[in-house]
Formats: structure tokens, sequence, C-alpha cells
């Protein structure tokens, strides 16, 4: 039991004092008044007694304090028993009903980092179940505000013995991990949290119907490196991945690709062409990663054929004071990346030219917005930590951009090989307006790629300055074939999603629902295209294609 579940117990064990000592009073004015044994032993077995029985004396002349004593003690006495009650099998309860949920989302860790996460999913409808050992008062009120599951149970403790292991496993299947739709691990960066993302991740393989990521967010590079180099030996069931993030650059990553976008939907009056610069604003770590990535975005735009995210490469400075120096133009649409400086960023929105149309601001503090009086847009205020728990991004993480990464590069080939995009077709579709099927297939081709580069013995590691190894056009070859076969599947599934069985002839889910030798080779380039463009991919979330080993 935690110290908050103790809580309760306080104020009922001080009306228990309080009941006690009206007992003890009245007890002894009523032997005195009667002649019976007043010795100090009797009176206290006397008020004690009140506690299970309530004294069984019925006189009409009981003194007042003994009166109250004889109504309160039990009361006390059955409201203990019930506390303790609940104390007992609130654990059980708690696990019971999270045991029966299905598609929903286990945050494990109420820190810093899951407080954001659960501050994300509030006001969604969505069925939640924390698991934190001693979660902050805050957590516990939001629980209590959205009616979500909160397990408290000290269950990190004690890895070294293999009882507590066996006991954690259990609740952590208990919390309904193998049924959920998504589990994010706020992880620290020691050896009790590297054990706590092994074992969420076996528990989630040993049910092959996991379909989504398991985020486990990772404090330090040091860290994210050594799970990226595969000390864990994970291996992640059919369709499903495990993704490992170092959250400082995935955010920064988000920020630029997804945030972007969603502020571009909003705002109808901004257009891609809309930010001529992008200014780093800062020399602080974070600020370098930003910088580092907005330079992966703009390579990996540029292989995918993608638009540049801003006409100008991205800038950087020091300072706002610096950013004088960088000679933009009063015409200019600039969109600001200021780390850890409300300072910068009040300046930018009252001093930078009212042409200002977005300024995103990397800070510690939660999103918020504020108008910029006299301009002609808005500056958003947010945590690459937090950018993550956006709604587009909530259930598939990095995976959400790499299959819109994904289908850009499809439409686009599709223009190149044909001059325009066939409008009855609902795959050939903008994003925004795609049907959830085809995003689905997108993000199923996505999380597909380890898999397939592992059957040849190559794997996605972190970057650290090195480069992809290049496809050969056999390997190209193979790893098409297998993609071509993970389609196949998919459509299946998707099939079985409205239909009972099969059909006979696969035909009727699709044209292509045929072997390789028997696909045209204009189809055949599709899936090879969709190998070609990894290392596009890759680089988006600093990944590079290694043999494995290598990482």
């Amino acid at each position: 039991m935690t110290t908050r579940r103790r809580r309760p117990l306080i104020p009922l064990g001080l009306l228990a004092l309080l009941s006690f000592g009206l007992g003890l009073v009245g007890i002894q004015s009523f032997l005195e008044t009667t002649g019976g044994d007043t010795s100090p032993l009797n009176v206290v077995f006397g008020a004690a007694s009140l506690f299970t029985s309530g004294g069984l004396l019925t006189e009409p002349e009981l003194p007042w304090q003994l009166k109250v004593a004889q109504l309160t003690s039990p009361a006390i006495t059955f409201w203990a028993v019930v506390l303790t009650v609940l104390s007992v099998l609130g654990d059980r309860v708690r696990m019971s009903r999270a045991h029966s949920l299905s598609r929903h989302t286990v945050v494990v860790g109420a820190g810093k980092t899951g407080q954001a996460h659960l501050q994300a999913l509030a006001g969604r409808d969505l069925d939640v179940v924390v698991v934190d050992a001693d979660p902050a008062e805050s957590v516990v009120s939001l629980c209590r505000t959205e009616r979500w599951t909160l397990f408290t149970s000290d269950f990190m403790a004690g890895w070294s013995d293999t009882d507590e292991r066996a006991r954690a496993q259990h609740v952590l299947a208990r919390a309904g991990v193998k049924s959920a739709r998504s589990v994010f691990v706020a992880a620290g960066n020691d050896a009790i949290d590297i054990e706590l993302a092994r074992r969420i991740s076996v528990l989630a393989a040993l049910d092959t119907a996991v379909t989504t990521a398991i985020q486990v967010q990772i404090d330090t590079p040091e860290l994210c490196s050594a799970l990226t180099s595969r000390q864990l030996s994970l291996q992640p069931p059919p369709g499903a991945v495990i993704e490992y993030i170092d959250r400082t650059t995935l955010g920064a990553a988000c920020v630029l690709e997804v945030m972007a976008e969603e502020l571009r939907a909003e705002y109808s009056t901004v257009e891609e062409s809309a930010v001529t610069s992008v200014v780093v604003v800062g020399e602080t770590a974070r600020g370098r990663v930003l910088l580092s990535v907005l330079d992966r975005s703009r390579v990996a735009r540029e292989l995918l054929g993608l638009a540049p995210l801003s006409e100008h490469p991205p800038l950087h400075a020091r300072d706002f004071d610096s950013t004088v120096a960088l000679g933009l133009g009063d015409s200019d649409s600039t969109l600001f990346l200021v780390d850890d400086d409300l300072d910068a960023v009040l300046r930018i929105a009252e001093q930078w030219p009212t042409s200002v149309t977005i300024a995103i601001a990397a800070t510690g503090s939660d999103p918020y917005r504020l108008d910029l009086p006299g301009r002609s847009g808005q500056l958003l205020v947010v945590d690459p930590d937090v950018v993550m728990q956006t709604p587009v991004a909530l259930k598939n993480g990095p995976i959400e951009l790499m299959a819109r990464l994904i289908h850009a590069d499809y439409l686009a080939k599709h223009v190149e090989r044909h001059g325009k995009l066939d409008p009855s077709k609902r795959s050939h579709r903008s994003w925004d307006v795609l049907s959830e099927r085809y995003r689905e297939s997108n993000r199923d081709q996505a999380r597909n790629f380890s898999a397939v580069l592992e059957s040849a013995g190559f794997e996605l590691s972190a970057a650290s300055g090195r480069a992809s190894v290049a496809l050969d056009p056999a390997l190209i070859d193979r790893f098409a074939k297998l993609e071509h076969q993970r389609w196949m599947n998919q459509e299946r599934k998707s099939w079985l999603a409205s239909n009972k069985s099969l059909p006979s002839d696969l035909g009727k889910i699709h044209a292509d629902m045929v072997d390789w030798r028997e696909l045209t080779e204009e189809k055949r380039e599709l899936d090879r295209d969709a190998i070609r463009r990894l290392p596009a991919l890759a680089a988006v979330l600093g990944m590079v294609v290694t043999p494995v080993g290598e990482s």
C-alpha cells in the first residue's frame, strides 16, 4: 500500500482517537455513578469494547460522552473494515477491469513524460489504464475525472528476484497490454526501466493480434543507441513493431512534419508555399538537434520528390538579436523554432514584421496559443516532447510520418509515369481525405520494413554520420517480392474485416492478388519503388540501412 493510499485512514484514525477519549470519560463517569469498578484497566477495556459491541448499555441516564461514543465507535469500526477490504482488493478490482478492456491505451509510468501523454489523452472518450507505483495527486485527480483505471501497485521494484519478476509480468498482463490499442512506456535510463520495457515487449509478443506500436521513450541518446543495437533481442510478432524513440529527435521531426501539416489544414490562408524561411533560435543541445532534424527532413523530402518545408534551407541564430543579421525580408513568412526561451518567443511575437504567418516555439511548457495582434498569423508554443501526442501522431507515432511519406511518394511516382492522378481511384486521394483502409495499408508497409530488411541480414540503425548501404537490383527484387506478399496479406485482412471468409477467386478482392510471377512489369515496379524509397524514409528518422551487427 502506498503512502497516498493510506491518507484516507488518517482522518478515520483521528475520529477513532476522539471516540475512544469520549468513551473513556463516559465509562469512568458511568462506573462512578453506578458504583462499579473504576480501575484504569476496566475503564480502558470498557472504552475499547465500544468499537465492537457499542457497549450494550441501555440505561436512560448514561453520560452524554458515552452515548456519543456508543454511536461513533461501531461506525468507525465498520468504515475501517470497508477501507481495509477495498485497500486489499483494490488492485485486484482495478486489474480485473483493465483485463476486460480491449483496444485501450496503457500508459506505464506517470512521471513528467507520462503526465504529458495523459494530458494529451484527456477529453477524448478513451479507455486508458495508468500504471504507476506512486502517482502524483494531479494524476489521481485526472484519472478520477476521466474515469480511467489507475493501478498503483509497486511492481517495478525487486527485478532481481524471480518471484517479483513473475508478479510484474502477471500485473502487466492483467493491465491489458496484450489487447491494448497502444502501449506508452515513459521509461527512464536505468536497468529497471530497460527490464520493464523488455517485459512489456515480450508480453505484447505473446499475442499475434497486436497490430500497433509499442512506444518506449528513452531519455538519453546513449541508452537509445544501446536499445537500437539489439541488446534486448526482441522478437515482435507479425504486424507489430517495437520502436525505441529518442524523444527529442523524434519530437522535433514531428514538429516539422506533423504540426506544420495540421496548422496548414487549420488555417486555410496558410498554403504550402507560405513558409519561406525556417529559423532555429538558440544554442542549446535540443536546438542543435532541431537543426539537424531540419536538415535530415530537407534531404528526405528531396529524395521523395516532396515540396520542401520552406523555400530556403534552414537557418540558425544564436539568439533573437542574431535573427536580424540573417537578412530576412519583411515579406517573408517565417517558421521559428525557439528552444527553451520564452523571452525570445515573446520578442518575436512583439517585434517581428507583421507578415509572420507561423511561429512554433519548442519550450518546456504545455501547448498553448498566443494571438499576434495586428498580424496575419498566430504563435503556437509547443514542447517537442509533447507534440508526439497530437491526435494524428498519437496512435502510430513515427509510423504515421513514414506512412504519409510513403503515400506522397506513391502519388508522385504515378504522376511521373502517367502525367496525372486518376480521380476515380480511392487510393489516389491526398492523405487528408484518404480512407482509413488505405492509410492503414501505408502504415502496415512502414511497419514491415524492418522485417523485410532483416530477412536478408540488414536492419535500420542510428545514422551516427554513416550512409545507408546501396541496395543492388537483386536485393531490390527480393525485397519487392516480400512487399508484394505483405500487401496481399493486408488486403486479405481488410477483406475479412467486413466479410466472413475469403472468396475462392482472390481477384474479387483486387486484380493484383496474384503470384509475383503473374504481375505485370508496371505493378512489379510499384513494389520496387517501395523498397527504393527506404533510405529516404530512414533519413527522416535519422536512421540508415546497415548490415545486422554494424549498428
